[in-house]
């Protein structure tokens, strides 16, 4: 069996107890294939080898509590909306302490610009050096949050965040969530605002535990080239992308799921929240006897 099947990139589990090891059984109704790439998506251009659950953890990845780093900071870089959904996202999302800082004042930061049709940008490099000066000494991860429009560099069009794995920070802007961002003429959608914003946090999140992009299953981790890929992404870790997370901080699987249902559900996201209480029946049903 090729190595980078999800079955073997999962590894060895059967030290879980049983009840937990189910958090990681892939059933088809849950993890969707990962899709062929269309010509602009993402795999069609950029080359993602495999990371398996051991080669993430044989790379060493940053672990929540070393150092007495603990927390995952969220950090407005200027003026954002609601951050505190965010936070409380994010606290679900991750299972560890978040705090959101005070807004940063970036008027007197240097920072590189340039101009597009869609207004100016912000080079997203400069805003992780500023972010990398500024990291709290008690942070496991801290990330900026923008609403102005970011590129990574001169030979991206745009970029809807970035992160370090290493560094322990990462930024992402609010400004192409709203589809009045493509067409004056649009309605406003709050909801697909509000969703946009948590995938992109999961992602750059997931990036700041060490986590790679998916080729595993359809993944919040999968990476994405424009907005029509994102909002094909699910709003969840694939098996392989949890476990990971589950190396890392050792959480309830059954606890994640009911908090990010309840959050989904005041959110709005209906699709995500259905995941996630599908997810929490198949965890909460009685375990089946082996034939």
């Amino acid at each position: 069996m090729p190595s980078d099947t999800p079955s073997v990139a999962l590894g060895d589990l059967s030290e879980l107890p049983p009840a937990v090891r189910r958090a990681f059984e892939a059933h088809p109704e849950d993890f969707a294939p990962l899709p062929e790439p269309g010509p602009d998506d993402w795999l069609n251009w950029h080359t993602e080898p495999p990371q398996s659950v051991g080669n993430f953890w044989v790379s060493g990845p940053n672990r929540p509590g070393d150092d007495q780093r603990d927390k995952f900071y969220i950090l407005p870089l200027g003026p954002v909306p609601d951050p505190a959904r965010l936070e409380a996202f994010a606290h679900d999302f991750f299972t560890i302490p978040v705090v959101v800082l005070d807004p940063a004042d970036m008027s007197e930061v240097q920072l590189t610009r340039r101009a597009r049709d869609t207004g100016d940008q912000l080079l997203a490099t400069d805003l992780q050096t500023y972010l990398q000066s500024h990291l709290p000494r008690d942070a496991y991860a801290m990330i900026g949050l923008t609403s102005e429009d970011l590129y990574p560099s001169e030979d991206y069009n745009y970029v809807f965040g970035l992160a370090s794995t290493s560094e322990r920070t990462g930024v992402f802007s609010l400004a192409r969530y709203d589809p009045q961002f493509y067409d004056s003429t649009a309605k406003p959608n709050p909801v697909l605002q509000r969703e946009r914003a948590f995938k992109i946090l999961a992602h750059e999140g997931g990036h700041m535990f060490g986590i790679g992009h998916c080729v595993h299953h359809a993944c919040i981790m999968n990476g994405a080239n424009h907005s029509e890929e994102l909002d094909r992404a699910p709003l969840a870790l694939c098996p392989v992308c949890l476990r990971k997370l589950h190396l890392l901080v050792d959480f309830d699987p059954s606890e994640r799921y009911r908090a990010l249902a309840d959050a989904y559900a005041e959110a709005g996201l209906k699709e995500a929240e259905s995941f996630a209480r599908r997810r929490l029946e198949r965890l909460s049903a009685p375990p089946q006897p082996d034939p």
